[in-house]
């Protein structure tokens, strides 16, 4: 997680995604993101979103 956004008691994750570097697979920086966007739901301190 980048950042934190709290508001009315709910918070907002976000993740900054630079996108894949020049000699990357994008379709595995595209799932890899995805997998790492899925590890914040269900946070105790009620992360959401991504």
């Amino acid at each position: 997680m980048d950042l934190l956004f709290t508001a009315d008691g709910r918070n907002t994750a976000v993740l900054i995604d630079p996108g894949p570097l020049h000699d990357q697979d994008r379709a595995r920086h595209l799932r890899l993101t995805h997998a790492r966007a899925d590890l914040l739901t269900g946070l105790p301190s009620g992360g959401s979103g991504a």
